[in-house]
């Protein structure tokens, strides 16, 4: 498949617009680089305050299977909903420190593309969904002996937008201030791609260290700075991040994440060799039907 650049969606382009990484116009590149740091300490910071006063690791099993959602509701809103504070504190710097609004995180337009954020989380969720059901079924595992549907679905229509607010504040964090703060020095994006996904794994890796868990982060951020740049916009990646979230919390389950899944949880994240082939497959898919057919990036 050729690259050919940026695809214009929906006739939205124009011949005169800035593209989406141009639109910090090389003002303020060292501020976005501190500022970067400023947010990913609060953000830090703030889930280990949330976490440790709502609910502590040894707990998180007995919540996730009780009865009660409001312990459940509580968790996500304050180890989730905590992300917000990334997103109040792009919305409260950009005028100031870069006389823009915060909108141009999103895109040249300033506007949020919902339906475009749908298509590709969708498609990514079905494309990682089926994924896991098929090598659930190819290794003889079916879901886990107390699954409840009803349970299931009612604490996803709860707790599902503090996962989006999650999911967007890491990208218009990582994929859209740091990216076009770096495009002052960087003009390519592969190179602006390269330093953002050393910092996105860095600060994903936590306690699960190894070269394939490293080389896997690596690769979605690289991943979510391509659709980024095609797109010429943030929805497509804030949608693939979203139902990367959503499958692993809602279908594979973890064991420090209470909420009911549908297979038992994982006590630890693990990650092999396969786990790089299976995102490549995935990679693959996406490009080929969301960007080659159109059915995410509609030319």
């Amino acid at each position: 498949m050729t690259d050919t650049g940026p695809v214009p969606i929906d006739g939205a382009s124009a011949p005169d617009r800035v593209p989406f990484l141009e639109q910090a116009g090389g003002r303020g590149a060292w501020s976005t680089l501190l500022m970067t740091l400023v947010a990913i300490v609060i953000l830090v910071f703030a889930q280990t305050g949330a976490y440790l006063l709502l609910i502590r690791p040894a707990e998180a099993m007995a919540v996730r299977d009780g009865a009660a959602l409001l312990p459940t509701l509580a968790w996500f809103a304050g180890l989730f909903g905590s992300f917000g504070v990334v997103i109040l504190l792009l919305v409260w710097i950009m005028p100031g420190l870069h006389g823009r609004s915060w909108r141009t995180l999103i895109a040249p337009d300033r506007r949020i593309d919902w339906g475009l954020l749908a298509r590709s989380a969708l498609l990514w969720g079905a494309i990682g969904g089926g994924g896991i059901l098929l090598s659930a079924t190819l290794g003889g595992e079916g879901p886990r002996a107390d699954f409840d549907a009803v349970r299931l679905l009612s604490v996803i229509a709860l707790t599902v937008w503090f996962v989006l607010i999650q999911v967007s504040a890491e990208e218009l964090l990582f994929r859209g201030y740091l990216s076009q703060g770096l495009h002052r020095w960087l003009r390519r994006p592969w190179l602006i791609a390269l330093p953002v996904a050393l910092l996105f794994a860095a600060v994903h890796l936590g306690t699960h260290v190894g070269l394939p868990t490293f080389l896997l982060l690596m690769g979605i951020s690289l991943f979510l700075s391509w659709i980024t740049w095609r797109a010429d916009r943030i929805e497509p990646a804030i949608g693939v991040h979203f139902a990367q979230n959503a499958t692993s919390i809602y279908l594979v389950g973890w064991e420090l994440i209470p909420a009911p899944s549908v297979f038992e949880p994982m006590e630890t994240m693990t990650v092999g060799w396969g786990n790089l082939i299976g995102l490549a497959v995935a990679v693959g898919l996406y490009a080929l039907v969301g960007v080659r057919w159109g059915l995410v990036l509609r030319r």
